[in-house]
């Protein structure tokens, strides 16, 4: 009979199985499995030769595991996400305990010569290896009345399961948290958002590169993989929801561990060009804040005169870091404080901007009154509104 030395049908079975191998081991069922098998004593030295090298290797990669599911499910998008699904990836994050676990099964089942039904799955090992037995017979002596090289083996085995469970069970918490995060549309969202300012503050470039050469334009627009059709069902989902919120929600649950932002910055920077009819400024803002059109000139428009919406005097002749705090959070929310600052800094001081531009470390410290509900900054706010409304007239 063939057997198959794979471990579950698919990357979550394969966790489930080995969890249920480092489960069920013990010194019982490593008794019985030798002395049915009848494994000899060079067998057993070389099993556990290659299970201390596993454990070696696997305690590395549990700090490496650890170290990334920390913040996995944190960052919406990972590199590459495309490629393998979050078990599949956890799953070979612990190659050295799957091969463990191989080499354990392989060592004791016994073969058969009964054939398959024709068309039959082959079975696994892991199933039909007397290590993981669900029934055995215990052993009237126990453990220590075998040679200590039987003793030895069930030590590194020890080891190796501990290791093992820590990681499956560390993986399996991710897959878990991963599920959750995705029935939160709200959560999904802002981690999309995070995700697609980030990829538009290192993307900044490619708009000087369009502004330094036109044809970098055309080769972009005529790029099959920025092209959202039925090859790249993403995109144009992504183009679709473009418009309502309630979309991009189901948007940013549906895809989340599963897409590129770096894409969606390109398709809307696609987009940009040609909504703006080529107007430079407005398309810089847009890329900036992932804004439409109208909000760019707007928030352009009030950048240039932003000294309208501030105090006669701003003490140390700076912007008031409340104000413009506030300015952020209504017209540019979700946009990181590094990418809304290089952008308003180097705007209002080419507008001519009086007094002088404020540090990342001031506009969290306003964004700390924020949250405090501080009084000065409701007076903040109270103020900037009514010149707001003086200056727009609405």
């Amino acid at each position: 009979m063939i057997i198959s030395k794979d471990i579950g049908c698919s990357p979550v079975d394969a966790l489930q199985k080995l969890l249920e191998f480092v489960r069920n081991f013990d010194a019982g069922r490593l008794i019985y499995a030798i002395t049915r098998k009848r494994v000899k004593e060079d067998e057993i030295k070389a099993l556990t030769f290659a299970i201390r090298e596993q454990n070696l290797k696997l305690e590395k990669q549990k700090v490496s595991l650890f170290a990334f599911t920390g913040s996995f499910n944190d960052i919406y998008t990972h590199e590459d996400n495309k490629i393998v699904d979050t078990s599949a990836r956890l799953l070979f994050g612990m190659r050295s305990g799957v091969k463990g676990v191989k080499k354990s099964v392989n060592t004791f089942y016994i073969k058969s010569r009964r054939q398959l039904p024709p068309g039959s799955p082959a079975p696994q090992a892991i199933d039909r290896s007397l290590i993981n037995a669900s029934e055995y017979q215990q052993d009237l002596y126990g453990l220590f009345s075998f040679p200590d090289c039987v003793q030895e083996l069930f030590s590194e085995m020890e080891k190796f399961v501990k290791l093992l469970y820590e990681c499956l069970i560390e993986a399996l918490r991710t897959l878990s948290e991963e599920r959750l995060t995705r029935q939160d549309a709200r959560r999904c969202r802002e981690l999309l958002l995070e995700a697609i300012n980030v990829a538009r503050y290192k993307n900044k470039t490619m708009l000087d590169v369009i502004k330094a050469n036109p044809q970098i334009r055309k080769v972009m627009e005529e790029a099959k993989e920025l092209n959202p059709d039925e090859t790249n069902p993403i995109l144009q989902e992504w183009m679709r929801c473009r418009g309502s919120e309630e979309e991009k929600n189901e948007f940013a649950k549906k895809y989340f561990h599963n897409c590129r932002p770096e894409d969606m910055v390109k398709i809307d920077l696609m987009m940009a060009l040609h909504e703006t009819d080529g107007n430079l400024e407005v398309l810089d803002c847009m890329t900036v804040f992932g804004c439409d059109v109208k909000r760019a000139k707007t928030i352009n428009w009030l950048i240039d005169n932003f000294d309208q919406l501030l105090p006669p005097k701003c003490k140390r002749g700076a912007i008031p870091a409340r104000y413009l705090y506030v300015f952020m959070k209504k017209y540019t929310p979700g946009v990181s404080y590094d990418a809304f600052l290089s952008y308003f800094n180097t705007r209002y001081k080419n507008a001519g901007g009086r007094w002088n531009t404020i540090s990342k470390s001031a506009l969290s410290a306003a964004a700390v009154e924020c949250t405090k509900g501080k009084r000065e900054y409701t007076e903040a706010f109270d103020d900037f509104n009514a010149r707001l409304v003086k200056l727009t007239g609405r």
